[in-house]
């Protein structure tokens, strides 16, 4: 979820502009009008473009001027709780819709059942999200179940901590002006949107080769923690032992398998899935181009606004440096300020693509205590 922040100086403030954001004092006290939280939308504009838009979470006016800071439509989903069975498997019930699928279909399922067909959301639909939904779909099929096949309870949860829940899965979201993003994760087939030099950058940049998140082998696991012996828990484990770094090992919990017993081929492919994408940039050791606040990227770069949405590939080239980089990257992060002073600075965080690495080892825990 990103957030958007605008300052109006005490100075650029017209009485008209005053009361149009500040409300209007009535005789008995009360205020009417003014910039209200969750009512009113902050929309961000580059010259004609609309590249941000999302609620209102506070104004704060100070001696100084009026700032409205503002979120994006993900914060909706942040503050609607889960009303529906979580339960996408081979056999929908009662809704045909949900069932297995890519990781997109079941995250803009789970978004519409609770905006649109819940009859606590009324008007169906109110934070006008549906429309602008763009789900580009992986190809690899997933379950999501956190129930169990005879669980009636629901998944009392916000949606926006589900949609984090799939990103163990494969997912990625963002936001584009109103649009929400749905999609996988770049891997070294997709093409890249521009190739940029360190040169394009403009502060002190870093390259950094990232020890702390590398990891040889990912765990991920289902198991309960407060009943490690619980039925229907189950650890898969996928990557290298016996590597030149020795053992680094990730730990991944999953929810939202199911937990019955009479599919536990079902759930260990699951667990192993979500190895796979967890160990995804972590062997080799990362190395990540680091641009520190501040800085940012050149006007001359190759690359237009409209390329650095999260989740795109950048192919970045360090030549003259002494790690040298020639590779893609993840577009994770994008930071925009404009000033009258300054004008505009654009800066934007890139993490190394990496496809998955290694052949799954045997799971079973004899083979595990044996190695």
């Amino acid at each position: 979820m990103s957030d958007a922040k605008i300052h109006i100086a005490r100075g650029a403030i017209s009485p008209e502009c005053c009361e149009m954001i500040g409300g209007r004092l009535r005789a008995d006290g009360s205020v009417e009008g003014g910039v209200e939280p969750w009512i009113h939308e902050l929309t961000l504009w580059r010259d004609r473009d609309l590249v941000w838009q999302g609620p209102v979470l506070r104004t704060v006016e100070s001696r100084s001027g009026f700032t409205v800071e503002a979120v994006d439509v993900v914060g909706w989903l942040d503050r609607v709780v889960n009303n529906f069975r979580i339960r996408f498997t081979d056999k929908p019930d009662p809704d045909p819709v949900r069932v297995k699928g890519p990781v997109t279909k079941i995250a803009e399922t789970i978004i519409r059942l609770n905006l649109a067909e819940s009859k606590l959301s009324q008007p169906p639909d109110w934070a006008k999200i549906l429309d602008y939904v763009v789900r580009l779909d992986t190809k690899k099929v997933i379950r999501f179940e956190k129930d169990g096949s005879s669980n009636k309870a629901l998944w009392n949860e916000y949606i926006g901590v589900i949609l984090r829940e799939l990103t163990k899965r494969g997912l990625l979201f963002t936001t584009v002006g109103r649009s929400l993003v749905l999609r996988g994760k770049p891997s070294s087939k997709d093409l890249a949107v521009a190739r940029l030099t360190l040169d394009d950058f403009i502060g002190d940049i870093e390259v950094v080769r990232d020890g702390t998140t590398a990891a040889t082998a990912s765990w991920a696991t289902n198991q309960d923690t407060q009943n490690i012996s619980k039925a229907g828990s189950y650890t898969e484990v996928v990557g290298k032992f016996g590597t030149e770094y020795g053992r680094l090992d990730s730990l991944v919990k999953v929810t939202g398998l199911g937990d019955s017993e009479d599919k536990p081929a079902e759930i260990k492919e699951d667990l192993r899935q979500a190895a796979e994408t967890d160990l995804e940039g972590r062997y080799p050791a990362p190395i990540a181009i680091n641009v520190p606040q501040g800085a940012q990227l050149s006007p001359s770069a190759p690359v237009s606004i409209h390329d650095l949405v999260g989740g795109e590939r950048l192919d970045v080239v360090s030549a003259g440096w002494c790690t040298q980089i020639g590779q893609g990257f993840m577009v994770s992060d994008l930071s925009v300020s404009w000033s009258d002073g300054s004008g505009e600075k654009v800066g934007v965080s890139l993490v190394p693509l990496s496809d998955p690495y290694g052949a799954p080892v045997d799971p079973t825990p004899a083979a595990r205590e044996a190695a």
